[in-house]
């Protein structure tokens, strides 16, 4: 569970791979898309979904029902970057940039205007780029706050995986040999994915593991966008120090 481009697709497949039980995509549609796991000979108790769902819409979304709930929480800076870069934005004006090839000035005008639109998304809601957008990040996360969910930061999640992980296991009250641990983190590292997708020609998901890296909003944020940032999201300074 998380807010889009928060990292939600890395986390359900860690601990799929962790639980050695089926990640079955996203919640609500219940179908193995690309981006899921089925594990052969599987008798696992578990089943792993994905969602971006608010709160209140989770039970409404599926029939089935809800035992566990993990919130990955990312920097929306990055979540702005990431956006930009993965969401199909339908401008008449990008279309011309791609057909015509035009230098890379002008190709990045086109990403200062994505990046805009990131921004509304993040800040404010702009269902404009996808209905999953629709609510700010802070209250889709405050939504699941204060409520019996998991909270793991996407950063900690890239920096310490086996101390977020042996979180993950407590809340789940299990317990998996430090080996396995050490082999799903491998499994599910971007550099791993990106060459299986590569190779399989997942075209779908070349774009859903592209970077896998956290702060570099620092590079692509104006002073003007990073003070915007700092005014609207000030209360969420326990979480990120804008």
């Amino acid at each position: 569970m998380g807010y889009p481009k928060s990292g939600t697709n890395w986390l359900s497949r860690l601990v799929a791979d962790l639980l050695q039980c089926d990640f079955l995509g996203d919640w609500g549609f219940e179908t193995i898309n690309a981006s899921g796991i089925k594990t052969e000979n599987n008798v696992s108790e578990f089943q792993i979904y994905k969602s971006h769902h608010i709160f209140n819409e989770l039970e409404k979304a599926s029939n089935k029902k809800v035992h566990k709930i993990i919130y990955i929480i990312r920097d929306p800076r990055d979540i702005v970057i990431s956006g930009a870069y993965f969401f199909h934005f339908h401008s008449s004006l990008s279309f011309f940039f791609r057909r015509l090839r035009i230098h890379t000035f002008l190709r990045n005008l086109s990403f200062e205007k994505k990046k805009k639109e990131m921004i509304q998304a993040v800040l404010y809601g702009n269902k404009k780029i996808t209905p999953w957008l629709e609510i700010p990040w802070a209250l889709h996360y405050k939504d699941y706050h204060k409520k019996e969910v998991l909270f793991i930061k996407y950063e900690n999640l890239l920096n310490n995986p086996e101390n977020e992980l042996k979180n993950i296991l407590n809340y789940l009250d299990l317990e998996v040999n430090t080996l396995q641990i050490t082999e799903s983190i491998e499994n599910q590292s971007f550099k791993k994915r990106q060459k299986e997708v590569q190779q399989q020609d997942h075209r779908n998901l070349i774009k859903l593991i592209r970077k896998g890296s956290s702060g570099y909003w620092k590079n692509e944020f104006t002073e003007e966008e990073k003070k915007l940032f700092k005014l609207k999201l000030k209360d969420t300074n326990n979480l990120y120090n804008f």
